[in-house]
């Protein structure tokens, strides 16, 4: 594992990796749940991946979280921080 400023990542990717595959998870989050979510955004909080916003199921929030598994791998932990308003 690398250490990044606070986060460990667990890919080894450069900050820029990292951002990039953030966006990616920004993208598909709000393309398969049709801009489901609210206010998405993806972070890297101590040594974990957060996603944060809001949306109006638990569907769209587990929809959401199980779009991140795809793209970052099951060896990232993943906060799924969304709240269903």
């Amino acid at each position: 594992m690398k250490k990044i400023g606070r986060v460990i990542d667990k890919h080894n990717c450069t900050d820029e990796n990292s951002d990039v595959l953030h966006n990616r998870v920004v993208k598909e989050i709000l393309n398969v749940t049709n801009v489901g979510v609210r206010d998405l955004q993806v972070v890297n909080e101590d040594d974990s991946v957060v996603i944060h916003g809001r949306c109006h199921t638990f569907y769209t929030k587990q929809l959401a979280q199980q779009i991140a598994v795809s793209i970052l791998g099951n060896n990232t932990e993943i906060v799924n921080a969304i709240d269903v308003t």
